[in-house]
């Protein structure tokens, strides 16, 4: 099995290939999973929200990512805001993962995630999960 994966990592037009229908598997999955959740309204609640009845940075994210599946933009930032930051980075390190997988690239975590970067989103995301409770930044909770 070591012998075929190595065989596989060898050559680059096998890797561009093996990026296509991975991107293509997860968008298929992806409309999979949302149509089998619409059609038996099926929903994730949130633990967190649950228990507390405090929001967490993320609720409301399955709700903004179904949004943008239906390209209702306004929507889905509505739902949970802290996307139109984590969006760009997110494509941001996948597209870099892309480029160093199909060029062979070994990842390295010092060079591959910027440490300043990761900080500033844990920062941000914190603050967001802060505020959001708030009446006064009442419009950064989900609707």
């Amino acid at each position: 099995m070591k012998s075929l994966i190595l065989i596989i990592m060898d050559n680059k037009h096998k890797r561009i290939k093996i990026v296509i229908v991975s991107i293509i598997f997860i968008v298929v999955l992806a409309y999979l999973i949302k149509y089998v959740f619409n059609t038996f309204s099926v929903s994730v609640p949130c633990l967190f929200h649950e228990i507390t009845g405090f929001y967490c940075p993320g609720c409301g994210m399955t709700r903004a990512v179904y949004s943008f599946m239906e390209l209702d933009i306004k929507s889905g930032f509505r739902n949970n805001f802290l996307l139109v930051l984590l969006i760009p980075v997110a494509i941001y390190y996948l597209i870099k993962f892309i480029y160093y997988f199909i060029n062979g690239k070994v990842i390295n975590n010092g060079s591959f995630i910027n440490q300043k970067m990761v900080a500033f989103l844990l920062f941000v995301t914190i603050l967001f999960g802060i505020l959001r409770n708030f009446d006064y930044f009442s419009f950064l909770q989900p609707i």
